[in-house]
């Protein structure tokens, strides 16, 4: 099955299985994922911690403008 211009936002508390539950859907409907925390968190270790507030926005729209999303 193949939809378009599925987008789907999933909201939950810290360990209650949002990433587990969206790379399933991402797996069954074909869609891409993206995790908040990539947004929010730099991921290099020379320049750990929060993304600056233009970065974040940037990613951030880069996403929502996406045809799909998870």
């Amino acid at each position: 099955m193949k939809f378009t211009h599925m987008k789907i936002h999933i909201i939950g508390s810290t360990g209650s299985g949002k990433t587990y539950l969206a790379r399933e859907i991402s797996k069954r409907l074909h869609i891409p994922f993206f995790e908040l925390d990539d947004v929010m968190w730099n991921g290099a270790v020379e320049l750990s911690g929060k993304n600056s507030p233009e970065v974040r926005y940037k990613i951030l729209e880069d996403i929502i403008n996406k045809e799909q999303w998870n």
